[in-house]
């Protein structure tokens, strides 16, 4: 009598058979896929922070421009705030002392914006005279001596107010801020980041960033994933014999 004949034989063998790690190739696995997750976050919130793209995701506070004043040898003042918000400035106003909260002050001056500034204009406004691209929408000032100011500095959307309590206590030669420090005028120029922009942030904007930073991520995964076999099983493949 023949011998019973038997089927074939199955195993489960893995897909990629265990090899024992390098310590050395580990670790700059390791490392590598760590630097690249990390990475991805910082594409992440790089594309969101830049040009406010963020505040399409979570409130924000508007950026105001920064206003300063100088006060002039010869008893006159000079508005300081800078090239970038020079760009986008469509009035100034200045005001006397404010009578109550909700009383603002009696308007002293005020110009508006009526065609393009001089390029390169670095958004300086001695008071009395009417920058290029303005015109004069108040009488002519008598600018203060003495006493207190507020000036607002305007764009299409926004305002910036700085107020002063004296003007007599003013600083020489070098601009003054509502809170009571100076600087010299490079710097504060340097300095100015501007109003906000008036649309309203959108986030497609950010997408090719966001892209960027899923790609990291997902490389920085797979690397940890290749590295370290415990991080993923390779799975099994089924042979027949």
């Amino acid at each position: 009598m023949s011998a019973p004949r038997t089927g074939p034989s199955t195993t489960l063998t893995p897909l990629f058979p265990h090899r024992p790690h390098h310590s050395g190739s580990w670790v700059w696995g390791i490392a590598a896929g760590c630097v690249l997750l990390v990475g991805s976050g910082v594409l992440a919130v790089v594309s969101l922070v830049r040009e406010d793209r963020i505040c399409a995701l979570v409130p924000c506070d508007p950026a105001l421009a920064h206003v300063g004043v100088v006060a002039l040898d010869h008893g006159g003042l000079r508005v300081e705030t800078g090239p970038v918000t020079a760009r986008t400035m469509t009035a100034l106003e200045v005001r006397g002392p404010a009578r109550s909260a909700r009383a603002p002050g009696t308007v002293l001056w005020r110009v508006e914006r009526v065609a393009h500034s001089e390029p390169g204009w670095d958004g300086s406004v001695v008071l009395g005279e009417v920058p290029p691209g303005f015109e004069e929408v108040s009488p002519p000032i008598q600018v203060p001596r003495s006493g207190g100011v507020a000036i607002e500095v305007e764009s299409a959307c926004l305002g910036a107010v700085a107020t002063f309590d004296d003007v007599s206590a003013l600083h020489r030669d070098v601009v003054n801020d509502e809170e009571g420090a100076t600087w010299s005028v490079d710097r504060f120029r340097t300095e100015d980041r501007g109003f906000s922009t008036c649309s309203p942030p959108k986030l497609e904007d950010a997408v090719p960033g966001l892209l960027a930073a899923a790609g990291a991520f997902a490389a920085g995964l797979g690397i940890l994933a290749f590295t370290n076999g415990t991080i993923l099983d390779p799975g099994l493949a089924l042979n027949r014999y």
